[in-house]
């Protein structure tokens, strides 16, 4: 299984929806239906119920296997990502979330940052007001 095709599944997996999984994909529905049925042939069932044509469900076997790929993915990506940050001499990231109304008074201390930290990579994401420290719960922020 390709990696594309691993990421077709797990999004489709949580979109439990074709069309949704194509346009977040940005590829389209034919591909993301051709990618399950290679991979339903290769694993000898169907991963996915498509009794319902507004949206599918997975299989009991499309579960296991979505638990089973998750963490796996989630670490090859972030492998992935650590080696294009060396290529870039960067060997470190820090992601701050932000409310949006201060953020040009800060400019001087994310500079003074950058300055100091040049192997350091800074991203700054907006926080929502409503759930600001929602994104540092799910372990999306620093």
């Amino acid at each position: 299984m390709e990696l594309r095709d691993i990421e077709i599944f797990l999004t489709l997996a949580e979109e439990l929806h074709f069309g949704r999984t194509a346009a977040r994909l940005y590829v389209s529905q034919a591909r993301v239906s051709q990618a399950i049925s290679q991979q339903e042939r290769r694993i000898g069932t169907p991963l996915f119920d498509r009794s319902n044509r507004r949206q599918v469900r997975l299989t009991p076997v499309g579960q296991q296997l979505r638990d089973d790929l998750l963490p796996v993915y989630a670490g090859l990506r972030e492998s992935l990502e650590r080696a294009r940050m060396a290529s870039r001499g960067i060997n470190a990231r820090l992601r701050v979330g932000m409310l949006p109304f201060n953020t040009h008074d800060l400019h001087p201390y994310w500079r003074a940052f950058r300055d100091r930290h040049p192997h350091w990579e800074l991203q700054l994401r907006r926080a929502p007001f409503i759930d600001p420290f929602a994104r540092l719960r799910s372990g999306d922020l620093d």
